[in-house]
């Protein structure tokens, strides 16, 4: 198995939801320098897990999560996963997630999908290939509304150091195939997922964990507790 972990996103809507005293209220540079150091400082995120198929379903997976997470020099670990919804895996390796909403944007980017597409909004692959089937014009067209929308709700799209970026400079961008697919990879992010947001809070934060552990280390204490581990004196 593996599991990689990296620096958070800076700007996540569930994260506010738990912590709301987090959530930004200024958009200077001094404010914004001074919440990212704090974000960064605090906070890691596991942004892969890989596990080979003849080792799953054998507890595996939130085991190495939860050791992992507890190596960490951060005191909060997050998770953000879609497959949480179906395998409670990061449950068990001790996280804990608040509920789903359905993206602000999702009514507004699905009046727009809806005026230029038959296929279905949540279906990525499909909308790629029918906009490169549509003509040059009405490819521009909707592009120009798709844009649009997206920087009207997208908060990343006029935040850091895209503070001030306008619908021009994002539709001046698709200067490519691959830049219009990732315009429509972020849209879809940003309206059409909702993946579980979860936070394990490191309860080893500050202690010098060995750089390997057993993987039956998991067992030996609650979730919550450090790790019962001899250390180095």
């Amino acid at each position: 198995m593996k599991s990689t972990t990296g620096y958070p996103k800076l700007l996540l809507a569930p994260r506010h939801r738990m912590f709301p005293k987090l959530k930004p209220t200024t958009n200077t540079t001094v404010a914004n320098q001074y919440w990212g150091r704090y974000v960064n400082n605090n906070f890691a995120v596991i942004s892969r897990s890989v596990v080979d198929t003849q080792y799953r379903g054998v507890g595996v997976s939130y085991r190495m999560i939860n050791l992992v997470s507890r190596m960490h020099d951060r005191p909060i670990i997050e998770i953000q996963s879609s497959m949480s919804k179906y395998n409670p895996f990061a449950m068990k390796a001790g996280f804990q997630f608040i509920r789903p909403e359905r993206p602000k944007s999702y009514e507004s980017a699905l009046r727009v999908f809806q005026r230029h597409f038959r296929s279905d909004p949540g279906d990525n692959e499909a909308i790629v290939k029918e906009l490169f089937a549509m003509s040059e014009s009405r490819r521009r067209r909707a592009l120009r509304d798709l844009v649009a929308d997206y920087h009207k709700n997208s908060s990343l799209a006029k935040a850091g150091r895209n503070r001030g970026t306008t619908i021009q400079d994002i539709a001046d961008s698709l200067v490519d195939e691959a830049s219009i697919v990732k315009l429509l990879k972020d849209i879809h992010n940003l309206s059409f997922t909702s993946p579980l947001y979860g936070v394990y809070r490191n309860p080893d934060f500050g202690r010098q964990l060995p750089d390997t552990l057993p993987l039956l280390a998991f067992d030996k204490q609650p979730l919550n507790k450090p790790l019962e581990i001899a250390l180095p004196a």
